[in-house]
């Protein structure tokens, strides 16, 4: 197929060098970025093509808007795909707004591994707009064998910016447990290894990470009491709470909704 990339930071010349090797052509469109590592694999252009089959926009968020505008204005022929992490509900409000066909794509990659991440996503998320291009953009990341989900434009939107939030607080929340091991002189490390938080999560077995309660608070003789305890402890020894009394005011206001 003859895909576009707009936009060629890190996203955009990730996906451009994916699509490539995948046996596609290549069209890049981006004023400000040629990168050297795809610059014998994209054919630049100094405006977007009219017919490609998919035009992937990986731009800047603030300016995804103004791109599919553009691509309207030129109408644009096949599918127009958002692969930047946009505000949720913009491409489904796009679409709409537009009467055209807007999927959306997340990407998952971490700056300093993109090539390894592009070519080794944990998984691929398909937020359709209809069913045949769902099919189509399955079928476009069907050699590399990774699990692939379809769900809707505003699902997959959500799950982009909710894994990133995920990370800021589990970030946050062992820079918090750091503070009170320091505070109390063990190892933050060991602590944090012999807990193994993957192992923790999903001891259980199969039940999403907390996702099957659907509103329902935490409950039980341990989760409340060891929570409770927790805080105690960081309070007695001046470190900060502000985490886990938030999450117990939390669970004791919707026990009462």
């Amino acid at each position: 197929m003859k895909i576009q990339i707009i936009g060629l930071g890190v996203v955009g010349a990730a996906q451009a060098d994916l699509m490539h090797t995948l046996g596609h052509k290549v069209i890049g469109y981006d004023p400000y970025n040629h990168p050297a590592f795809i610059q014998e694999k994209v054919t630049f252009v100094e405006t977007p093509i009219t017919d490609a089959d998919i035009t992937f926009i990986c731009v800047p968020e603030t300016i995804v808007e103004d791109i599919v505008q553009m691509l309207v204005e030129k109408k644009s022929q096949g599918l127009i795909v958002t692969k930047s992490t946009v505000p949720i509900g913009t491409t489904r409000k796009l679409s709409e707004k537009h009467s055209i066909h807007i999927s959306n794509n997340p990407e998952f990659l971490r700056e300093e591994h993109v090539i390894y991440d592009v070519y080794n996503p944990g998984r691929i998320l398909i937020g359709e707009c209809c069913p045949t291009h769902g099919k189509l953009l399955s079928s476009l990341y069907e050699s590399l064998h990774i699990e692939t989900f379809i769900a809707s434009q505003t699902e997959t939107e959500t799950i982009k910016i909710v894994s990133n939030t995920l990370k800021a607080y589990m970030i946050t929340f062992w820079n918090n447990i750091n503070e009170l091991c320091e505070t109390l002189d063990i190892s933050t490390k060991n602590v944090s290894n012999l807990l193994n938080p993957e192992k923790t999560l999903y001891v259980w077995g199969d039940w999403g990470g907390g996702a099957k309660f659907f509103g329902k608070p935490y409950s039980g003789k341990c989760l409340p009491k060891d929570l409770k305890q927790l805080i105690n402890i960081l309070q007695e020894n001046n470190v900060d709470s502000t985490i886990f009394t938030t999450i117990q005011e939390y669970n004791n206001r919707i026990k009462t909704t």
